[in-house]
Formats: C-alpha cells, sequence, structure tokens
C-alpha cells in the first residue's frame, strides 16, 4: 500500500483527466484503492469500465461512466478467421475438434507466420485440459496452481516475443490475473 500511495503522491495533477464535475480520475481511483482490501486494478491506476464496483461503492455514477467511455473509446479489432472458429463452440468435444481441424502449421512451418496460431492452439488446448480436470471451479487455489496451469500459456507467449523475459511476478501479470477474477466475481472493497 505504501508503493500505492508513494506512486499517487509522485503524480502531477496537470496530467490527470479530469471529470466534467471538476474531480480526477485518478485522484477517485487513489481514494477507492485505500478501500480495498484485495488487490485492485485501481491500485494501477486503471479504470475497467465494466467494474460494477466502482457504482455499487459510489465511485463513480454511471453517467460519470458513460462520460469516460465516450472520451476514450476503445476499438477492438476484428478477430482472425483463425480465431473465429474457436468462438461459441457448444462443448468440449467441438473445441477439440476445432483445435485439429486446421493443419496447416504442420506443413512448412515458418516461425514468422505460425508461431501465434501454434500458441493459440497449444494454449487452448493445454487450458482444456485443466478445464475438463478441475471438478470445481469455485475453489480457491494456491498461487503456485495458477502459475503452473493458467499463466504457462501467457509465459510462453512473452517469452517468444523478442527482448522479453518472463516474470512471475511482473505488474502486467498481476493486472491480468486481477482482470480476469474481478469479472469472475465483483471484488467488494472493506468500507
Amino acid at each position: 500500500m505504501t508503493e500505492f500511495i508513494e506512486k499517487y503522491q509522485s503524480m502531477d495533477k496537470k496530467y490527470m483527466h479530469k471529470l466534467s464535475d471538476g474531480s480526477y480520475l485518478k485522484e477517485r481511483l487513489f481514494k477507492f484503492g485505500l478501500t480495498c482490501t484485495h488487490e485492485h486494478l485501481c491500485h494501477s491506476f486503471i479504470f475497467d469500465a465494466n467494474d460494477f464496483t466502482y457504482i455499487q461503492k459510489k465511485m463513480l455514477t454511471e453517467d460519470q461512466i458513460t462520460e469516460l467511455e465516450s472520451e476514450s473509446p476503445v476499438d477492438f479489432p476484428d478477430l482472425d478467421g483463425y480465431l473465429i472458429k474457436f468462438v461459441n463452440v457448444p462443448t468440449t468435444e467441438d473445441l477439440r475438434m476445432a483445435l485439429y481441424q486446421n493443419g496447416d502449421y504442420k506443413m512448412n512451418y515458418s516461425k514468422d507466420h505460425h508461431q501465434i496460431k501454434d500458441w493459440i492452439r497449444r494454449s487452448l488446448d493445454h487450458l482444456l485440459l485443466v478445464y475438463e480436470s478441475t471438478d470445481d471451479f469455485t475453489i480457491e487455489h494456491s498461487e503456485q496452481w495458477y502459475q503452473s496451469r493458467i499463466w504457462l500459456p501467457l509465459e510462453l507467449l512473452f517469452e517468444s516475443i523478442n527482448g522479453n523475459h518472463s516474470r512471475r511476478c511482473s505488474k502486467l501479470k498481476i493486472q491480468i490475473r486481477i482482470q480476469t477474477r474481478a469479472r469472475q466475481e465483483v471484488i467488494q472493497p472493506h468500507l
């Protein structure tokens, strides 16, 4: 928490996003972060418009969230045709069939052309095994369980990017993990 406070204190308000009511988004994120009992995206001063905790805890109003979304809209790229075949598969059997249907990565493998497709296929295959072998996803697991089962594909991806090395405690990984868990269950800050 000390690092979070120091980070906020080092910020200059002239670089902060000012809302139409005159308040500052980072200031609101900071005040909200002080009340949280669990790590949250706000501790990295990241705002997620889909996090309903902001409204539940009256940190922001729906109008303010709409204002923020309209000022900085995020345009998502179209899905690659390779990825589309994995969307909306109704069963794990169908996903497995889709994973092995297109074998273009087997012939004349080119790292530049096939590496990301190979990573996607292997990652989905790996996560499919985890999904099928885990009886109850409501059980909390140790950090080591998540690192060895869930984070392994992401670490392999980051290692494949030139100049990057996997760091078990990297801020990016922590932020992704928090975002994933926050979508599963809204984090309730302690007030």
